[in-house]
């Protein structure tokens, strides 16, 4: 009797518990383990909250550079070079880092040039080129820059801004016109050995661009007697 009582007090539709069971298995995992597991997921999530702010932050600032630099781009076209000065530095200092900053300090410096600026465009430029902007922005800012070199007489300078500017630009038609320029701008500083070695590289390593003619003259002019 006693038994069958035992056996009563068991219902046959309740399992035994199973010690392979993987999702029992889970959830005893979880329970011990609770608190970390939340610590992981809050971790997570303040990452991915952090990450969408900082990318959210970084798109509105390009946005409203961009607009910022949209106006002082009309100002440019409405040959109010003042204003427009007074406006890309604005955006230059408002907005770092941005495509509209990069930019901005670009036109800056032709602005600057068209007001007879040459020792402020050359300190800007210089500025901006020292900052590290990314690569396609590098050949614009150092052309500009080394003209604005030759504009206060600095020829050695302005020949290194040119090589370097060359180094910039996968374009071989650029190139060689880059290292032209600063063959030219180095003999006017009175380096003939050095302007006669950027155009033997020119017609040696270019000998099929347009420019490589001009640098083979030059070089003749300079006393090359080579083949």
């Amino acid at each position: 009797m006693a038994a069958k009582q035992v056996a009563k007090t068991t219902p046959a539709n309740v399992p035994a518990h199973n010690e392979d069971d993987p999702i029992a298995g889970l959830i005893s995992w979880y329970e011990k383990n609770r608190l970390m597991v939340l610590s992981a997921v809050t971790v997570v999530v303040v990452a991915v909250l952090g990450f969408w702010f900082v990318n959210s932050a970084a798109s509105r600032k390009e946005a409203f550079g961009q607009r910022a630099l949209q106006s002082a781009r009309a100002s440019v076209g409405a040959e109010n070079l003042p204003l427009a000065e007074s406006d890309l530095s604005r955006v230059v200092s408002d907005y770092p880092g941005t495509n509209a900053a990069n930019e901005a300090a670009i036109l800056l410096g032709h602005v600057r040039l068209l007001q007879d600026q040459e020792a402020l465009a050359v300190t800007g430029l210089r500025d901006f080129v020292n900052s590290g902007p990314e690569r396609h922005f590098l050949e614009p800012a150092l052309s500009l820059l080394a003209g604005a070199l030759e504009e206060v007489g600095q020829m050695a300078e302005a020949s290194d801004a040119y090589r370097r500017a060359a180094d910039a630009v996968d374009y071989e038609f650029r190139k060689v016109e880059l290292l032209n320029s600063a063959a030219r701008t180095l003999g006017l500083s009175g380096d003939w050995d050095g302007a006669l070695e950027i155009y033997r590289r020119v017609f040696t390593d270019f000998p099929d661009a347009p420019g490589a003619v001009e640098a083979r003259v030059r070089a003749g002019e300079l006393g090359y007697v080579g083949s």
